[in-house]
């Protein structure tokens, strides 16, 4: 199998990270919002239709909070492995060019 070149571009990979948090945290403060939010019984008025519509808006607005929890954590884990990840390119690809320093140095030590 032929080898290949990986290039990496770290600036990039910080900056979607970067954006993956502010989602998260745009997840986080909806989510917020909608705990916040209460919907008393009776406000739609006392009769079937009201008290039915009443408890389809607190399901939607149930389901659309745990979704919002879920972004917020999923948007958060994408973001700190994206930072990680951009720190182990750096970090690997400044340990490499410390070996081929070194060795260049070696090989110009023993023509000497």
């Amino acid at each position: 199998m032929p080898a290949r070149k990986a290039e990496y571009n770290t600036d990039l990979l910080r900056a979607g990270s970067d954006s993956s948090s502010f989602a998260g945290l745009a997840a986080q403060k909806a989510a917020s919002r909608l705990s916040d939010a209460m919907l008393p019984r009776g406000i739609f008025g006392e009769f079937a239709a009201a008290e039915g519509f009443h408890s389809a808006a607190l399901k939607a607005r149930d389901s659309h909070l745990q979704r919002s929890q879920d972004h917020h954590a999923r948007l958060t884990d994408i973001a700190s492995k994206g930072h990680i990840g951009a720190g182990v390119v750096t970090d690997t690809d400044s340990d490499a060019a410390q070996a081929i320093a070194g060795a260049s140095d070696q090989f110009e030590a023993e023509d000497a």
